[in-house]
């Protein structure tokens, strides 16, 4: 069992990674394929490019708990086996997609049958020893950053030599090799949890109302969806941008792949440091405040670009910022919250993280059309300022033990 647990990690941490960089592979260029399938106008298709983003997301985030529950009931592995599965088919099907209107539903599909993330977690959680469970929820989330710097930048480039079939393809092959590494590694002893008749009767509309009474975890589930809004409301528009700077329809997508892969990789190396700075100084509200400001004025400059390579190091410092409010908003969550309550707090942190998302790539695609692409950037740094504006007064230090943190209130 000692040596189990071991390769059960190792091989769902292979198994993440390649699984991410399936998925993001299609990433840098998915505006580029609906012109491809047809539609020229720029308006349409900045439009497209939203709904084919926020689509996986929503569907994701309605789809995810249900997932999460049968998993309690069957095993942690089927569902890993499941959600990569079901992507390399799905995303090997827009190999063969006619129109906008088709991809779009293999892209809800895709939100609503993958997941592979959460399963992953979720399979690694039960199965490692809580002596080592911090080491291993940190592997994999080197896992999520490396996939996902990797997969836009090896993905556009390829677009460019291959074209669109070829690099569906590899993607989906690359998601077809993590279900067959998880099918062969990864054993799992799995025992359904018995259901607790005597436990007190929470429900999730409860728990929510109760976390979100409490200010300070408000603000903090706050700034995790104002997270995702900044580094996602681009994502519609940036291929298009990337067009407008210069490139062309042969090189846009390995262009835009490099944008999101250096925002990805500062994001990670800004997330790892500010999590030790914190660990060994405090000051997260400083942190905080520094970093969300520091994210809104880095978007106003973007705006006003004329090439690719001053897009490249304005979108990197951003990556910095937006990995020190990403580090900093998770620690405070789970410092600020009871040991009692903490699942319930980062369910919802969960769910602010997949809003934000969505509401950034339908608000991306949605400004675009009617005041500019530029105006992006603009709307961005407006949200972020309020955001550090509602941090600098609402959100305190976090206690110095998780023993002093606030109890929700009962509703």
């Amino acid at each position: 069992m000692n040596q189990s647990w071991q390769r059960v990690l190792w091989a769902s941490w292979i198994a993440q990674i390649l699984a991410i960089v399936g998925f993001s592979f299609v990433y840098p260029f998915l505006p580029l394929y609906v012109q491809h399938l047809g539609v020229h106008d720029q308006h349409a298709v900045l439009i497209w490019s939203g709904f084919l983003y926020a689509g996986t997301t929503i569907a994701a985030t309605i789809f995810a708990p249900l997932w999460g529950s049968i998993s309690d009931r069957y095993g942690r592995k089927m569902m890993v086996v499941r959600a990569m599965g079901c992507g390399a088919l799905l995303v090997g099907l827009m190999i063969v997609v006619q129109n906008p209107g088709e991809l779009l539903v293999i892209r809800i599909l895709q939100g609503a049958l993958t997941g592979s993330v959460a399963a992953s977690m979720a399979l690694v959680a039960a199965t490692v020893p809580r002596e080592r469970l911090g080491f291993a929820m940190g592997l994999m989330q080197t896992a999520l950053f490396t996939g996902g710097s990797i997969g836009p930048l090896v993905g556009g480039q390829m677009d460019v030599r291959f074209g669109f079939q070829a690099t569906f393809l590899t993607a989906a092959m690359l998601l077809a090799l993590a279900t067959l590494i998880v099918t062969v590694a990864v054993e799992e002893q799995f025992t359904p949890v018995a259901a607790q008749r005597d436990a007190p009767r929470r429900s999730l509309g409860t728990d929510a109302r109760a976390i979100l009474r409490n200010r300070q975890l408000a603000l903090v589930i706050v700034v995790v969806c104002s997270v995702q809004f900044g580094g996602q409301i681009v994502a519609p528009i940036l291929p298009v941008y990337v067009q407008q700077l210069g490139g062309n329809a042969a090189n846009a997508a390995a262009l835009a792949g490099n944008v999101f892969s250096i925002a990805g990789i500062c994001s990670a190396v800004t997330a790892v440091l500010a999590g030790r700075f914190m660990d060994r100084r405090g000051h997260f509200r400083a942190v905080l405040i520094a970093a969300t400001l520091a994210a809104a004025l880095l978007n106003v400059p973007q705006a006003a670009v004329t090439n690719i390579t001053q897009l490249y190091v304005l979108r990197g410092l951003e990556g910095l910022a937006l990995g020190g409010m990403l580090a900093t908003s998770s620690t405070m969550l789970s410092l600020g919250t009871p040991p009692a309550w903490r699942g319930a707090a980062i369910g919802l942190s969960a769910g602010a993280n997949a809003a934000g998302q969505a509401l950034g790539q339908l608000t991306g695609s949605i400004v675009a059309t009617t005041v500019g692409i530029r105006s992006v950037f603009l709307c961005t740094a407006g949200v972020l300022a309020l955001v550090c504006a509602a941090v600098s007064l609402g959100i305190k230090e976090p206690p110095s033990t998780t023993d002093e943190a606030e109890t929700p209130a009962q509703p």
